[in-house]
């Protein structure tokens, strides 16, 4: 039973002769090692701008033969000029048809790859349905090069048939002094140059979208979807203090880095402010060169500055906004306030406990309470640093209440980073208590995978696996990072890191921002930049690091790994926030304990109406 490219003919084509031929040959038990390539185009024939032959069978060990096929019940020739079933008198003949393609294919084969001109071609006309046609001698054609229906059908069978008209051809070659070339005993094409033909012949491809041009996009895409929320910005101008409230990949960052440029020209002294270290870093780098953005940064980097210190240890932080408020409030203190402050990550700064409320509102010239501010977070689901009553209680403090408003209350809910099956990914599994209004991102056709590993060797062999597809998809590994669940003990990115012949892979840090262009909430690309294919600054390196380091960044393919669980509330905002940091490609790798977990939350989803 032969292989047939493709591996079923066309419902589409016209012949019945080819449909039947088709099937037989594909049914065939003595068919079996060939590949059969129905309905060839030909680009550069001998006698015509482009042909086509009917089949054309790889016989491994005997050759190729080209096959014409003719269904018409009844063929005659009379003074040289065919007549076929109703159609057109036809001069050239389905002989001349069959031979000249023949040497078309021949030709290109031999000239794509002289190992193989070697490889005997032979032709054959089939005629399928034309019972009364009798055998006959031509100078012509041979007359193993004519097979009828009762040969085909009533006899040997078509592989038989088939292969008996080659070896007639064979026998010819052989006696002809023209093809001294030919040598049987070497039993040409071999089973492994098959594949070399069909790659000539009919060879497999993929037209796609490279990760570069992929990434240009993206950041085309970016430019045009945050105009658009730009328009969100509007209230700042109307309103003193403003809270920005929204989930996951709603321009949050990103409009926070515009509100702090456009006070700035407006002649502001003006603090822009998150929690993130990492996210703080690309900050300060995107407002590089605003004279008017007087410090950007992470909140604990504001306090040093207050106090002057360039440098502290680990455990002196918790100490730092009483330290800070101690130096602001001192008679001496020359520190200037600011005209206005920006705090992206509200949810993680303006927890009561952590003491950060009283620094800001002496840093701010009116104070919190009557100073000009606008403030940014998702209070639901990214508060991976405190309890869901602090955040709580941090979002009612900075909005007031209806009889004594604080703040201007804006949501945001149109997503500009994930595509449309991320995010649906995210409503499922991720479970928002927003759900987005729409996405502005087209959907690409790829769908988020999870995979659930047995135990830690495994999830490491799975890790890899990933990896290795993602490149060979044409991802550059600065295209990809991998998000660790736990902070403590090695992770599966780590644990891969160790083996030698692993793909490598570095620690995310302040050096790895320097791959990262137009990173933070709401539309960041990570890509590849300013090297060649072999990433000589990092030797190629995918990045790695905790979700909790990586929140407020993105990539476009994101890995999760060492989820054991994602039903509590710790565990189910660290899922969250890592599922939002994909733009385009999203993969999790689970504990099969926690699998049944996962199809608990899709069930209840689906009870609930959520797609």
């Amino acid at each position: 039973m032969a292989r047939m490219l493709p591996p079923v003919i066309d419902p589409g084509c016209p012949s019945p002769g080819e449909k039947r031929l088709f099937k037989s040959l594909s049914d065939d038990p003595a068919t079996q090692g060939w590949t059969v390539l129905h309905s060839l185009g030909i680009s550069q024939h001998v006698r015509q701008v482009v042909g086509e032959a009917d089949f054309v069978a790889l016989i491994p060990g005997k050759g190729v033969l080209c096959i014409e096929v003719k269904a018409h019940r009844r063929v005659r020739r009379k003074e040289g000029a065919w007549y076929l079933g109703r159609d057109p008198v036809d001069y050239r003949g389905p002989f001349r048809q069959a031979q000249e393609a023949c040497e078309s294919i021949r030709t290109r084969v031999a000239k794509e790859n002289p190992h193989l001109r070697s490889i005997p071609f032979g032709w054959v006309v089939v005629f399928t349905h034309a019972e009364t046609v009798e055998q006959i001698r031509s100078g012509e054609w041979l007359p193993c090069q004519m097979l009828t229906p009762d040969r085909i059908w009533h006899g040997q069978g078509v592989g038989h048939a088939l292969e008996s008209a080659l070896e007639g051809w064979l026998r010819n070659l052989e006696s002809s002094e023209s093809a001294a070339w030919y040598d049987r005993s070497r039993a040409l094409p071999k089973a492994g140059q098959i594949p070399e033909l069909v790659k000539i012949l009919r060879p497999d491809f993929e037209i796609c979208e490279t990760a570069a041009s992929a990434a240009g996009k993206r950041a085309d895409e970016l430019r045009r979807f945050t105009d658009e929320q730009f328009v969100a910005l509007d209230a700042v101008e109307v309103n003193k203090r403003v809270l920005f409230t929204g989930p996951a990949g709603t321009g949050k960052t990103l409009l926070a880095l515009e509100a702090a440029r456009r006070l700035e020209a407006k002649g502001q002294r003006v603090a822009l402010v998150c929690f993130n270290r990492l996210l703080g870093r690309w900050l300060a780098d995107q407002a590089s060169g605003s004279g008017g953005v007087q410090f950007v940064g992470t909140i604990d980097r504001l306090l040093m500055d207050v106090l002057e210190v360039n440098h502290i240890q680990r455990e002196a932080f918790a100490h730092l906004p009483n330290d800070a408020l101690e130096r602001l409030t001192a008679p001496d203190c020359q520190y200037q306030q600011f005209d206005a402050i920006i705090v992206d990550e509200a949810q993680d700064v303006f927890p009561e406990d952590r003491g950060y409320r009283d620094v800001l509102d002496a840093l701010l010239r009116e104070g919190m309470g009557g100073g000009k501010w606008c403030v940014f977070g998702d209070f639901e689901k990214q508060a991976l640093f405190a309890g869901e009553g602090q955040v709580r209680e941090a979002l009612e403090w900075l909005a007031g209440d209806a009889e004594e408003p604080r703040a201007a209350r804006i949501p945001l809910s149109v997503n500009c980073r994930n595509t449309p099956r991320i995010t649906e990914f995210v409503k499922l599994l991720g479970r928002p208590a927003s759900p987005y209004a729409r996405v502005l991102r087209p959907d690409d056709g790829f769908d988020a995978r999870c995979k659930f590993w047995a135990n830690r060797q495994d999830q490491v062999l799975q890790l890899e696996k990933v990896l290795g597809n993602l490149f060979q998809e044409g991802y550059h590994p600065h295209d990809i990072v991998v998000l660790s669940a736990t902070a403590a003990g090695p992770s599966a990115a780590e644990e891969l890191a160790a083996v030698p012949s692993a793909p490598r892979l570095t620690q995310f840090d302040d050096q790895a921002l320097d791959f990262l262009t137009l990173l933070g909430d709401g539309g960041a690309i990570a890509q590849f930049d300013g090297m060649d294919g072999a990433g000589e600054d990092s030797g190629g390196a995918v990045f790695y690091t905790t979700i909790g380091k990586f929140k407020g960044l993105e990539s476009p393919v994101v890995v999760l790994t060492d989820f054991e669980e994602i039903s509590t509330e710790k565990a189910s905002s660290l899922f969250y926030t890592g599922i939002t940091r994909a733009t385009e490609r999203l993969f999790v790798l689970a504990d099969e304990s926690a699998a049944e977990e996962f199809q608990c939350i899709v069930k209840a989803a689906a009870l609930t109406g959520v797609d």
